[in-house]
């Protein structure tokens, strides 16, 4: 489940969240959620949550894919 995202906002989500590689709340979650979340957005639910949500992800994979990329290139 490591490779596996997660988003949810209210406390029948903890448990999947907490099986999941990667758990997002949004900002409007609540405390259980968010407590349960690695990442929470600034965005509510309906308002932009997910997408803010997957654009993190999408940056953070980006970010290590240059970053490996980096490691091959450069001469030991």
């Amino acid at each position: 489940m490591a490779e596996v995202a997660y988003m949810g906002d209210d406390l029948n989500d903890v448990e999947a969240m907490r099986c999941a590689g990667f758990a997002c709340a949004p900002a409007n979650a609540v405390g259980g959620a968010k407590a349960a979340a690695h990442f929470v957005t600034g965005r509510c639910g309906g308002d932009g949550a997910f997408r803010e949500a997957a654009e993190t992800i999408l940056g953070y994979n980006a970010e290590r894919e240059r970053e490996l990329r980096f490691k091959v290139r450069t001469p030991a």
